[in-house]
Formats: C-alpha cells, structure tokens, sequence
C-alpha cells in the first residue's frame, strides 16, 4: 500500500436534488392526503490523504423544505363519557421543523 499523501488539489462537489410525491390514504378512520416536495444544494471539499480510495469530505447542505401535514377524521370519537362526531372535529393540521443548513462530515473508502 502507497500511503504518500496527495491532498492537493482537493476535489469540490456541487449537488442539487428534487423529489416529489403525493399519496392518499387511510387508517384508524382518518383520511390523510400525502404531498411532499424536497430539494436541497449541497456542496463539499473531499480531501484524499493518501493514493488509495479513501477521502475526508465536509461541507453543508441547505434544505428549506417545510413538512406540513393533514388529516381528517370521519370516525367518532369517545372520552369517557363524552362522543365527539368525526365530523365535528374538522381537519387536523401539523407541520415539522427543521433547520435549513445542515454541516456534513464524512469519511468515505471507494
């Protein structure tokens, strides 16, 4: 194994990604109604140490994807002594957060 360094020059990696989806579905007597749509940019400097296959990388990625969801029941529901009609509760609506720039570390062997 040659194990001379040859980090320069480092390679750069620029990256962009796009996913979409849309699914309908029920269960437990909520309807919910599935729609994401992803895209990120991401960029990383790989550094190669040695003249085999492995590199250090690091870099970011930004992501600005807002995760919001939706339900809505058709199903009574019961506390006790109290029933509320599935109709009457409307639509569910929650969302998830996160934050939109994420570091990246990695070491990888090819």
């Amino acid at each position: 194994m040659n194990i001379k360094p040859r980090s320069w020059p480092p390679g750069i990696r620029l990256n962009y990604t796009a996913f979409e989806f849309e699914h309908d579905f029920s269960g437990g007597g909520v309807n919910y109604n599935d729609k994401l749509a992803f895209s990120s940019l991401s960029a990383a400097s790989d550094l190669y140490p040695f003249k085999t296959g492995f590199r250090v990388s690091a870099g970011f990625r930004y992501s600005a994807d807002p995760i919001d969801l939706t339900g809505r029941t058709e199903r009574d529901c019961r506390h006790r002594s109290i029933t509320v009609q599935g109709s009457a509760l409307g639509t569910l609506y929650g969302d998830v957060s996160h934050n939109k720039i994420q570091p990246y570390l990695g070491l990888v062997y090819t």
